[in-house]
């Protein structure tokens, strides 16, 4: 599993991904003025699946036609590290961990659409 992790998400997701094994890098790496477009590209150019809690990433994949090669959207606060652990587990039984897709994730569960063009 390859991730990008957005600074909007909360540093326990960072933690508990890396315990379950996943590759991740931070788009902390591009400073905090980075714009969401940077990230995005970011990502992609190292062929990662993108987690984020900012919603302009929809607008830049399906407004803009943004390449990408999946966001997971995170659409509710993490409120502790066990609430951490238990989003990572989710994360991590995504079909291809996100790949290819657009991933909505709220508490009750996911919605994905297809990044295919």
């Amino acid at each position: 599993m390859r991730f990008c992790i957005d600074h909007s998400v909360h540093g326990g997701l960072t933690r508990a991904l890396l315990e379950c094994g996943a590759d991740l890098r931070s788009a902390r790496e591009l400073g905090a003025e980075a714009p969401d477009s940077a990230i995005l590209d970011f990502a992609t150019a190292d062929d990662r699946v993108l987690i984020a809690q900012d919603t302009d990433f929809g607008a830049l994949v399906f407004n803009d036609r943004r390449a990408c090669v999946g966001v997971v959207l995170i659409r509710f606060n993490i409120r502790s590290d066990q609430h951490a652990a238990e989003t990572a587990n989710r994360i991590k039984a995504l079909p291809n961990g996100g790949r290819g897709a657009f991933v909505t994730m709220d508490l009750a569960g996911e919605r994905s659409r297809s990044l295919a063009r």
